[in-house]
């Protein structure tokens, strides 16, 4: 008895982090996190205003982030390096493909696309 409790709770604990809204997952820095969770909403048509604001600011606090990264990455000696840059900015731009439908007015204007 005592063990199944404690898979349970362990369970539960797996499970919550995933229940976050895309706002709130937003709000917490988790903007990957955001961003997949108000696109998946989006699509299946259960969206609202509030997930498509949510998409387009999680994109430009991933990019802010990013930024710097690749950034440094570019300055470096290593081919390596830019290789993981070109690859980091890749990713950000199919993001940016994905959500382009459901982003607000100017969104893809300010995230220099």
């Amino acid at each position: 008895m005592k063990t199944s409790l404690f898979w349970m709770l362990a369970l539960l604990l797996a499970v919550l982090p995933a229940c976050k809204s895309p706002q709130e997952a937003l709000e917490s820095g988790n903007y990957s996190l955001a961003f997949r969770k108000a696109l998946d909403r989006l699509e299946r048509g259960k969206g609202s205003r509030q997930d498509e604001l949510t998409l387009g600011r999680a994109l430009e606090k991933m990019e802010e982030q990013e930024g710097a990264q690749r950034q440094a990455l570019y300055q470096s000696r290593s081919p390596q390096d830019w290789e993981r840059g070109v690859q980091m900015n890749e990713a950000l731009q199919e993001k940016m493909i994905a959500g382009a439908a459901f982003l607000p007015s100017g969104t893809t204007a300010r995230l220099g696309r």
